[in-house]
């Protein structure tokens, strides 16, 4: 706890204060935090990933600093891969199988590519559900950004209650993510398909900047849309595959009307008949 609250004054993200003192908690309960070479040989014989056990040895790191005791922290370094990218079934899927509340955050996140962080912090003031806009603060010194929203989401959140100052209320991140993990293991069961098992708040962040870029090809607009600053860290959203399958689904409008509704729900044109009707196409 005195960690913690070092952290805080320091400026630390809550999540990054979270994840600490979850460490050092799992550390404490099978080992003598006073003895450094005990926790990490009891850290050298987890099932944890590398990256984990990095972040498990910075928190190590800093702890001991603060309390004055030499350590050599151990070399672990995360092996950088590909993340997983589910299709566009299986999100949606998994978002029509949970509850009001979780399901509106999961859409929110698909839909904007924010942070789970930034989407939590989103007051009913950032909100203006009659343009079908969002501002979204950003995390980890990123850029601010405003976002629109699909009629769909819109009328979502206008079914939630007010009754605090967060679109998602009070409370924790941590505790959230509990219950959608629940809920996530408890659909990828019903349907037997353990792919939705490995859907986190942060792949639906993947998915929209990979979907962004198979759509437009424009590396600029993806790096604004998702609030970097350094393109740098959009280049690997062009190296995930965001579906293999090439087949499309097809509509015809010929009213104004319809033609607006295809649009808002990501139709693409294709061309123009000869009666006037106007054809559109959104892949599968």
């Amino acid at each position: 706890m005195e960690y913690g609250f070092h952290l805080r004054k320091n400026g630390y993200r809550e999540s990054s204060i979270d994840r600490s003192v979850r460490v050092l908690r799992r550390l404490s309960k099978h080992c003598d935090l006073a003895d450094t070479e005990e926790v990490k040989a009891y850290l050298a014989t987890l099932d944890w990933s590398l990256g984990t056990k990095e972040i498990a040895s910075n928190v190590l790191n800093g702890f001991y600093k603060l309390q004055g005791v030499p350590f050599s922290k151990p070399r672990y370094r995360r092996v950088d891969k590909l993340p997983f990218l589910p299709n566009e079934g299986e999100i949606d899927q998994l978002i029509g199988g949970c509850s009001r509340r979780v399901s509106s955050f999961l859409q929110f996140l698909k839909e904007t590519g924010a942070r789970a962080g930034e989407a939590w912090a989103v007051k009913w003031t950032d909100l203006d559900l009659e343009q079908r806009t969002v501002r979204i603060t950003p995390e980890k010194n990123s850029n601010p950004r405003q976002l629109r929203l699909s009629p769909r989401l819109v009328g979502i959140l206008g079914t939630l209650p007010k009754d605090s100052l967060k679109v998602w209320r009070d409370g924790t991140l941590n505790h959230f993510g509990r219950l959608f993990q629940k809920s996530r293991k408890r659909i990828a069961t019903k349907l037997g398909n353990p792919r939705i098992q490995a859907i986190h708040f942060h792949t639906l962040r993947h998915w929209k900047g990979s979907t962004e870029y198979h759509k437009t090809k424009d590396l600029v607009y993806v790096s604004r849309l998702l609030g970097h600053k350094n393109i740098g860290n959009t280049l690997k959203y062009i190296q995930l595959q965001v579906s293999d399958d090439d087949s499309f689904i097809c509509k015809a409008a010929k009213s104004l009307s319809e033609l607006a509704s295809l649009v808002e729900s990501g139709f693409d044109y294709v061309c123009k008949l000869e009666d006037g009707t106007q054809i559109f196409r959104k892949r599968k």
